[in-house]
């Protein structure tokens, strides 16, 4: 499978960055791109010369770097991955065990989820990338609400409404007062202009949480499609409001 250049960088950036220090420990980008490379099959171009040759290798290569048990943890969920798209699905359940003895599930499941945090909506070609990060997450804790919100909002914006609504309703039904997915299953249904359903769970997002300013923009938008532009325009002043506050906050 081929990428441009760009494909990985922020999934890159995020395993440099975003990625929660206990679980995995110093990393380095020659290690990172072999670990994306054993687990997506994806690698940039420009650090190509940074991965063995084969996907296998680039797995065994990981996994020789790896300097703790909970490195080596993250590195056989990767390469669990591997074998899963190689159909050996054994091999598959065998590494992602041998994971889980050595990282904690939550754990585990978190770091694979934190590694999308910094995926853009604008940066659509690393969406797929990150979809396989969070199955990676799901495989290691399935009660895990988060990984199912952030799925669902991939597939959201990739415009698979219904993968995406599959995801949200699963994130729904392990944590009912978690906003996030509420507000991204508002705009799928506004996008999808079943508009009583879209304002039901943009209201729920906001009882949620009073501040969400994504949410009162879809719900004036909701109002708009309504025809009630009072309303509409008490969404639209609240996110200017909310816009000041953060200003002055930077």
């Amino acid at each position: 499978m081929k990428t441009t250049a760009k494909l990985l960088a922020p999934v890159l950036l995020a395993l440099a960055h975003a990625a929660p220090a206990p679980a995995m420990g110093k990393l380095d980008f020659e290690l990172l791109n072999n670990m994306v490379f054993c687990g997506v099959g994806l690698v940039e171009p420009a650090d190509a010369k940074k991965v063995a040759g084969t996907r296998e290798e680039a797995c065994e290569k990981a996994l020789q770097k790896s300097d703790n048990d909970k490195m080596k943890g993250n590195v056989l969920a990767m390469r669990s991955e591997y074998w899963r798209d190689k159909g050996n699905f054994a091999k598959a359940d065998e590494d992602l065990n041998q994971a889980l003895s050595l990282v904690n599930n939550v754990e585990l499941s978190n770091g694979f989820w934190d590694y999308t945090n910094s995926v853009k909506p604008e940066d659509r070609k690393s969406y797929d990338v990150a979809i396989r990060f969070l199955g990676i997450a799901l495989r290691a804790s399935p009660q895990n609400a988060g990984a199912y919100n952030n799925i669902g909002f991939f597939y959201l914006q990739k415009k698979q409404y219904e993968l995406a609504l599959v995801n949200l309703n699963m994130a729904i039904k392990l944590d009912d007062r978690y906003a996030n997915p509420y507000k991204h299953r508002g705009v799928l249904r506004l996008q999808r202009n079943l508009l009583d359903l879209a304002l039901d769970d943009l209201n729920k997002a906001i009882d949620y949480k009073d501040d969400y300013l994504e949410a009162y923009q879809a719900r004036a938008e909701v109002f708009r499609k309504k025809g009630n532009a009072a309303d509409a325009k008490k969404d639209q002043d609240r996110v200017k409001e909310l816009q000041a506050a953060a200003a002055k906050k930077e």
